[in-house]
């Protein structure tokens, strides 16, 4: 998988770029990503990261309006959680609307 994908560093040190680029070529795709600066060395530390494509967001009108999310946990060395935020069509299809990448889930009840 490594080979092919690349390793989980590798794919963390990229996630800045592949956001930014999202924003730059896909006008209208909203993104958010947050770190922090850590003072020596000059680094900076992922915190949360949320992504939604201009498609998505412009067909979710065809859309029912029941908003499903779920989150997938990951392991190892990452204790991150990568969340979806989905719909369902007009042909009863799974429609993914937003994601994140998220410490922890959070509700206000």
């Amino acid at each position: 998988m490594a080979l092919i994908y690349g390793n989980w560093d590798k794919s963390y040190d990229l996630l800045p770029k592949w956001l930014r680029t999202v924003q730059e070529f896909n006008s209208g795709s909203w993104v958010k990503f947050i770190s922090t600066s850590i003072d020596y060395p000059p680094l900076a530390a992922f915190d949360h990261a949320f992504w939604a494509f201009a498609p998505s967001i412009e067909d979710f009108k065809h859309c029912r309006l029941i908003i499903s999310i779920d989150a997938a946990f990951m392991y190892e060395k990452y204790r991150e959680k990568l969340m979806i935020a989905i719909a369902v069509d007009r042909n009863n299809q799974f429609f993914s609307l937003a994601f994140a990448i998220v410490d922890k889930e959070f509700t206000n009840t």
